[in-house]
């Protein structure tokens, strides 16, 4: 990643956008559980407890559905339908106002998302391109400002650790200078120290989270349904991002 071109990223999201979609995470048709009538659909909630709404499905195909605690069926309404190719990455965005959707593959439900859904291993494939992308540029637009004043200025307890490990990788010749040290974070506050980026701490800190996030593969993307919505912001915060580091002139620190 590190030395594609900024139109190079952009292709590359823009593959993934198209190769990892909704289909790939959903809950495909054939292991829904269904039922013919509402009483059923009541029955099916009872007996399954870990489910909030169950399909209702006539003259075989899905017309309304029924929610945990609802008195009434609801008609399937377009706004309950999102396209088998919807990109993952803007998923999370779409969960702002639902919990769930129906799937359509051309003019049939083929299966169901739900919002927990997006902790789905795949869903961090296209987050990891981004964040990786921002990474990228940053390192590109500040590699060569960096002396070791700056450093220490900006981070005096990780000092010794950031010096060492670039000293440890120039004795193998495999050094970049100080930037091999940094984390994440670290990386985005002197983007900021640099004036090639400009974030309030609220979103500094809530990208870096995702970051976090996206590199473990045991923490879950998310643990509750505000976090989709945090998923959405930070997909938005990386495009903002990346817009600012392809600037062609940088405003040098003062």
């Amino acid at each position: 990643m590190r030395n594609n071109s900024r139109e190079n990223i952009t292709t590359t999201l823009e593959r993934l956008s198209t190769t990892f979609t909704t289909r790939d995470i959903m809950v495909p048709e054939n292991r829904l559980t269904w039922a013919h009538s509402e009483s059923e659909a009541d029955r099916l909630l009872v007996e399954n407890p870990a489910f909030d709404v169950i399909p209702i499905k006539r003259c075989g195909e899905y017309q309304s559905y029924l929610l945990r605690d609802a008195v009434l069926q609801n008609p399937i309404q377009v706004d309950d339908i999102i396209s088998d190719s919807t990109p993952i990455i803007d998923l999370p965005g779409l969960f702002h106002n639902k919990d769930f959707f129906f799937v359509l593959s051309g003019k049939k439900i083929s299966g169901y998302i739900h919002f927990s859904d997006l902790n789905n291993q795949l869903v961090k494939i296209p987050y990891f391109v981004l964040l990786e992308a921002v990474e990228s540029r940053i390192i590109e637009k500040i590699e060569h400002m960096i002396k070791e004043s700056d450093i220490d200025h900006m981070f005096p307890k990780q000092a010794t650790r950031i010096k060492n490990k670039q000293a440890e990788l120039r004795k193998e010749q495999a050094d970049r200078g100080y930037v091999n040290g940094f984390y994440f974070k670290e990386m985005l506050l002197l983007a900021e120290y640099f004036h090639v980026l400009s974030l309030s701490d609220a979103d500094l800190n809530l990208v870096n989270q995702i970051r976090n996030r996206v590199d473990h593969p045991d923490r879950p993307l998310i643990k509750t349904k505000k976090d989709s919505a945090n998923l959405a912001k930070t997909r938005d915060l990386c495009t903002q991002m990346l817009d600012q580091l392809g600037r062609d002139r940088i405003e040098e620190n003062k």
